[in-house]
């Protein structure tokens, strides 16, 4: 994604260097906070507990901002 971002910028510059980091990002950061969402609610619909321990292995490990 970042790379294809470049390419499509043409020239690398600070400017597009940080344009494609900052969508790069917020791309990535959906992908993982919608993907989280989903291992939820699938352990969420067999064990309330298991759950539970997902949330707080990934706010402990994961340690990602804004994480839903």
């Amino acid at each position: 994604m970042y790379s294809r971002c470049l390419k499509e910028a043409g020239l690398t510059n600070n400017s597009s260097v940080a344009q494609c980091s900052r969508q790069t990002f917020k791309a990535s950061e959906q992908e993982i906070n919608r993907l989280y969402g989903k291992i939820y609610r699938q352990l969420e619909a067999g064990q309330v507990q298991d759950a539970q321990k997902f949330e707080l292995w990934c706010g402990v490990v994961g340690g990602i901002p804004g994480l839903v």
